[in-house]
C-alpha cells in the first residue's frame, strides 16, 4: 500500500525508473547496430535480468518464488507474453522505427485495454478516456500519413502494434494476478519464463557474443556493445524495476502510471540526440497527438479508480501488473 507521507520521494523514484526505461531503447538499438539480431538482444536481455532477478528476490524473501501447481498456467502466460513476447515485437519494431514511434505503439496497448473493459466487461469508461483514445487513434493516423498510403515499415509497424496486444494482455493478466505475490518475484519468475523460451528456441552457445567487443553506434558516444549490452539489463531493466517499485510506498498506482508515460519523451529525446533520430513535422504532430492520448487514458484512470485500465509502473497490489518489461 502506498503512504502520501513524502509524494516527492515517489515522483523522482518514478522520474528515475522513466530515465532508466527510456534510454533502454536507444542502448538496444545500438546493439542491434552491430549485427546481433532483435531475437539474440532480446535473450541476453531476459537471461541476465532473470538471474538478477531471482538472486535479489531471494535474498529479500524465498518464499515469494514458490511455485504451486495452480500458478503454473498464469506464470506461463505472463513470462511468454509479458516478457517474450512483448520484448521481442518490441525490439523487432525498434529496429525498423524511430525509437519513439516504436514505444508510442506499444503504449497503445492502453486504449486497448480501456476498448476491452467498455466492450467485453462492460464497464462504463470516463470521458477522459474516451478522448484519450480518439487521440490516440488520430496520431496513429498522422504516423502512418493514411492518406498517402503507409509510410512506415510493414514489418516494424506489425510488430509495434503485435506489442502494444501483448502488453495489453499482460496488463489483463497482472489484475488478477497469482496469490498476492510480490511484483519483484513475479518479475522474477516471468523473466525467467521468457529465458527459458529463449534457450528452447537458441541454445546460448550460438550467440554471436564476439560481436559484443565491436564498437556500438551511439552518436556522439562510443562504447563497446558490451556495455550497451550490461546497461539495457542492469540499468535499463533491473534498476528500472527497483524503482519503480519503491516509487509505489509513495505514490498511488494510477498516479505513477500517467507519470510514467513521460518514457516516451525521455526516449525519444535520447534516440534524437545519440542516434539522430528525427521526426518530420506531421510525425511530430501525430506523436504528440499519441501521447496526449495516452496520457488522457490514464487520467482518466485516475477519476475512476475501479477502472481496469494499467498502471504501467509496478503494482505490489495482489495480482497488480508489474512495470511493461520492455
Amino acid at each position: 500500500m502506498s503512504s502520501n507521507r513524502h509524494p516527492w520521494a515517489g515522483a523522482l523514484l518514478v522520474l528515475l525508473s522513466n530515465v532508466c526505461f527510456g534510454t533502454t531503447g536507444p542502448a538496444a538499438k545500438a546493439v542491434i547496430g552491430v549485427g546481433l539480431s532483435p531475437f539474440q538482444v532480446v535473450q541476453l536481455r531476459l537471461m541476465g535480468t532473470s538471474l538478477t532477478l531471482l538472486v535479489i528476490a531471494l535474498l529479500r524473501d524465498p518464499k515469494s518464488l514458490r511455485i504451486t501447481r495452480g500458478s503454473i498456467p498464469f506464470l506461463l502466460g505472463y513470462g511468454l507474453l509479458g516478457f517474450f513476447g512483448i520484448q521481442l515485437l518490441y525490439f523487432i519494431a525498434l529496429a525498423r522505427l524511430p525509437v519513439g514511434v516504436a514505444l508510442l505503439l506499444e503504449y497503445m496497448a492502453v486504449v486497448l485495454v480501456a476498448l476491452w473493459a467498455r466492450f467485453v466487461q462492460k464497464r462504463t469508461l470516463a470521458p477522459t478516456t474516451w478522448v484519450g483514445i480518439g487521440l490516440a487513434v488520430v496520431g496513429v493516423a498522422l504516423i502512418e500519413q493514411v492518406w498517402r498510403g503507409p509510410v512506415l515499415d510493414a514489418v516494424g509497424a506489425i510488430a509495434g502494434f503485435g506489442s502494444a496486444i501483448c502488453l495489453a494482455a499482460y496488463f489483463l493478466m497482472g489484475e488478477r494476478g497469482v496469490g498476492g505475490r510480490h511484483p519483484l518475484a513475479l518479475a522474477a519468475l516471468g523473466s525467467t519464463v521468457g529465458a527459458a523460451a529463449c534457450i528452447v528456441l537458441a541454445p546460448p552457445w550460438t550467440l554471436p557474443l564476439a560481436r559484443l567487443g565491436e564498437t556500438a553506434p551511439l552518436g556522439p558516444l562510443a562504447a563497446p556493445a558490451w556495455m550497451a549490452m550490461a546497461y539495457v539489463i542492469l540499468v535499463g531493466t533491473v534498476a528500472a524495476y527497483l524503482t519503480g517499485i519503491a516509487a509505489l510506498r509513495y505514490l498511488p498506482s494510477p498516479v505513477a502510471g500517467v507519470m510514467s508515460t513521460f518514457e516516451i519523451v525521455i526516449a525519444s529525446t535520447v534516440a534524437w540526440l545519440l542516434l539522430g533520430e528525427k521526426l518530420s513535422a506531421i510525425e511530430l504532430t501525430g506523436a504528440a497527438t499519441l501521447f496526449m492520448g495516452v496520457v488522457l487514458a490514464q487520467v482518466g484512470n485516475l477519476r475512476k479508480p475501479a477502472s481496469v485500465l494499467p498502471s504501467s509502473t509496478p503494482r505490489p497490489s495482489p495480482g497488480g501488473a508489474v512495470s511493461s518489461p520492455r
